[in-house]
């Protein structure tokens, strides 16, 4: 199997009942999720893979999940949408060097997650193109663009604060008169 299944996922409304019931069954051991979630976090034993008990994401009654394993969680998310499924969750980074995690909805309606072994997969995302020579040569045209307009409106606030204003009867003689009738 060249992707093997690395996890498990057991969630429920009521997650503590399930995480005793494991416990009691299997005899499966775990931590505290580092979320603060309430969930578990159970460690692979001999033969075993690890996974986790905890509370479903989305509010539904209960679901279970396996997570895939894979090598690059962003170029498998993207064979997942040529294939028709859909990105259900966010690449997430684990805690303790246990790798990242993301999901997607399969064309039956399946949750499916995936799991990256090894260093976090955000910080092994492409790091940001430099902007092209065009772009940089753009943004350099509209800053002086924008520098001679700035500089043109606030010389018209200084002149008109400069200019003189004209006296209150210089007012009143080019303000239109009124005229008032009489009622006949």
């Amino acid at each position: 199997m060249a992707n093997p299944v690395q996890w498990f996922q057991i969630q429920g409304k009521n997650y503590k009942a399930l995480q005793a019931f494991y416990k009691k069954v299997f005899g499966w051991k775990g931590s505290a999720t580092p979320n603060g979630d309430g969930g578990m976090m159970i460690a692979p034993e001999a033969g075993g893979i690890p996974g986790g008990i905890g509370p479903t994401m989305d509010g539904s009654a209960c679901s279970s999940s396996v997570y895939i394993s894979v090598d690059n969680l962003n170029a498998y998310l993207k064979k997942v949408v040529k294939a028709g499924g859909k990105p259900a969750m966010p690449i997430m980074d684990l805690p303790g060097g246990m790798g990242s995690i993301s999901g997607f909805i399969d064309p039956a309606g399946n949750f499916t997650g995936l799991w990256q072994a090894g260093a976090p997969a955000k910080a092994k995302a492409r790091p940001a193109k430099k902007a092209s020579k065009r772009a940089t040569q753009a943004r350099g045209k509209k800053k002086t663009k924008k520098a001679p307009m700035k500089a043109a409106k606030k010389a018209a606030k200084k002149a008109a604060k400069k200019a003189p204003r004209p006296s209150k009867t210089a007012k009143k003689a080019t303000a239109p008169r009124r005229t008032t009738r009489r009622a006949s």
